[in-house]
């Protein structure tokens, strides 16, 4: 099934093992995917995550299964109604539909007359978040997402045609209420329990509102300049003031739809308004993306194309929503002075969904992860080393901690930088890694500095993951690189070798841009953990250190500190020979 050659058998068994993976109890076919019939006979479904199913199978499951998948049936009704399948074979196909979107929670703990209610007022708008249930797994079905709308009021914040044209917007959407507030906001705000304020008007207003809504969550709309966003959310993402701070000094912008008649900027208004909709439903349900936090959707009704204004940054020191926290070490363009340091840790931001993904399953879960793989690897810098091509297998049959030194090692680095490569039908590999790492890009490079092992000469190595080999990058005499090695070594063990975990930060900020950087952090902890682990295990001990000499690594390592930095060094000790 699908052009990634997906297959459901044993899948089961595998997804039984993650809580955000189990079966639906009563499952429900997701119904608002589009369906396109291929010429091979297979069908392409649009919805959150378009998807393409063929094989042998398929017509028998769209005539057979999917007209079960109703919401009322147990999978232990499904298997009665569908005697000639076996249990474990439809457990399976129902993995495989789950796990791309396509089934949801049809059990609800609502009482009848409630679903029926909300069914009735909006299930054209329930069945289109149902496709995105399985996008971050907040709601295991749509009437959890309708209710979350229902409980939560939103505050409009405008001219008064600007507000009326929102709250009609809003109304059909079945929110729990919708409070409207002029631009002075002399309402007492802070005695308003809304989930998120909507602020509508130019940049001038937007910052009054914004000074009076410190610690609150919200979403600006410039009908002015035709823009959405930033999406405010206090103390974690740049509000309008750290915005202006940031576009200042930067070429002015051409006019943006001046030749439009008033009927025309009329419409585009709406239009404006109904995307900042689409955007309050995404933050309350949680089910599919609100704008990220770093970005700024911008308009240009002229030519009728979209872009964003992207890697806007939250200020620490900025006068509206942050504090003074020296050193300043740079000065916009603007004239702000700002801590450069915590200007990017404080932007590096995480979305928690991203972490329960195990790398085992990262194959099924998204569909381009086989040529993000195959793209990734950075080659290792070779540092003046004529004749270091020699390599050592890292591949052990042995698991005693009797073994010698090599195969210790050896076993340490599979079973937490390796893992299994299986041919891909369209070409390539898929890695099957033993330790999770974002975006199962292995964002942890592993370089091994060996000083004491037998059978390994001294010198720098780095290990190839995908090979399960140990390259040499070159020889150097442990005397040499006594003061990198000092702050690793314990007394009365003997240091056998140091693991340098070096991040590729690049690779992964291509990805996920500013929050790149904090899954390279998380992926060397980690990494780490599992040093730790395997190391007691193979009788070795470990010892992580954080404070080194960055600078003086990178030249050791041969790697340029930014692409690829240095993040943690780990030494691994082992008794002393006398």
């Amino acid at each position: 099934m699908g052009t990634d050659g997906h297959v459901a058998s044993k899948l089961s068994a595998l997804t039984d093992q993650f809580a955000e993976l189990r079966l639906p109890t009563q499952p429900r076919l997701v119904t608002d995917l589009y369906p396109v019939v291929l010429a091979d006979g297979g069908l392409h479904l649009v919805g959150a995550e378009p998807k393409t199913l063929n094989g042998g199978s398929l017509g028998w499951m769209v005539r057979t299964i999917f007209p079960l998948l109703d919401g009322t049936r147990t999978i232990e009704a499904l298997a009665e109604a569908l005697p000639t399948v076996a249990m474990v074979d439809l457990r399976d196909v129902l993995s495989l539909l789950y796990m791309h979107g396509m089934l949801e929670e049809g059990c609800d703990a609502g009482t009848e007359h409630d679903r029926t209610a909300l069914s009735d007022a909006h299930g054209p708008q329930m069945a289109f978040l149902s496709r995105y249930l399985r996008l971050t797994g907040r709601h295991a079905s749509r009437f959890g997402a309708q209710r979350a709308l229902g409980s939560a009021r939103v505050a409009v914040v405008g001219a008064a045609e600007h507000r009326a044209v929102m709250a009609s917007l809003l109304q059909p959407i079945g929110l729990g209420g919708c409070v409207e507030l002029d631009l002075e906001m002399e309402s007492e705000v802070d005695a308003l329990e809304v989930a998120l304020y909507v602020v509508i008007g130019d940049v001038d207003a937007q910052e009054r509102c914004a000074a009076r809504l410190r610690r609150s969550t919200t979403l600006f709309v410039d009908p002015h300049a035709w823009s959405i966003g930033p999406l405010t959310v206090f103390g974690h993402s740049a509000c309008v003031t750290c915005v202006r701070l940031q576009q200042q000094g930067a070429p002015s912008p051409r006019p943006v739809a001046g030749d439009l008649d008033q009927h025309e900027r009329d419409l585009w208004c709406r239009a404006l308004f109904g995307r900042a909709v689409q955007h309050v439903i995404a933050y309350i349900t949680g089910v599919f993306q609100s704008p990220a936090l770093e970005h700024i959707e911008c308009w240009d009704p002229v030519t009728g194309a979209t872009s964003l204004r992207a890697h806007v940054l939250q200020l620490p020191n900025c006068p509206t929503c942050g504090e003074e926290l020296p050193p300043f070490t740079v000065t916009l363009a603007s004239g702000h002075r700002e801590n450069r340091a915590l200007c990017f840790h404080r932007s590096a931001l995480l979305k928690p969904w991203h972490l329960e993904q195990p790398s085992a399953i990262q194959v099924h879960l998204s569909r381009d992860v086989s040529d993000q793989l195959r793209h990734a690897r950075l080659v290792p810098r070779r540092v003046a080393a004529a004749d270091s091509h020699e390599s050592a297998s890292s591949v052990s049959d042995s698991s005693s901690p009797s073994s010698p030194q090599a195969q210790r090692l050896a076993q340490l680095l599979t079973l937490s930088f390796g893992g299994r490569v299986r041919p891909a039908a369209e070409g390539g590999h898929h890695f099957y890694r033993n330790t999770a790492s974002a975006g199962n890009l292995g964002s942890a490079e592993p370089y091994v500095i060996v000083t004491a092992i037998d059978g390994l000469a001294s010198g720098v190595y780095h290990y190839d993951t995908a090979l399960d080999t140990l390259d040499v990058l070159r020889h150097d005499d442990p005397a040499g690189l006594r003061a990198l090695l000092a702050p690793v070594e314990r007394a009365g063990a003997e240091t056998c070798a140091v693991i340098v975990i070096v991040s590729a930060v690049a690779r992964l900020c291509a990805k996920y841009e500013a929050r790149g950087y904090v899954y390279s952090l998380l992926d060397a902890g980690i990494m780490a953990h599992r040093i730790n682990i395997l190391a007691r295990s193979l009788g070795l001990e470990a010892s992580p250190q954080l404070d080194f000499d960055d600078d003086a690594w990178c030249r050791c390592l041969g790697v340029d500190g930014v692409d690829l930095a240095p993040v943690l060094v780990v030494g691994l000790h082992a008794e002393s020979r006398g």
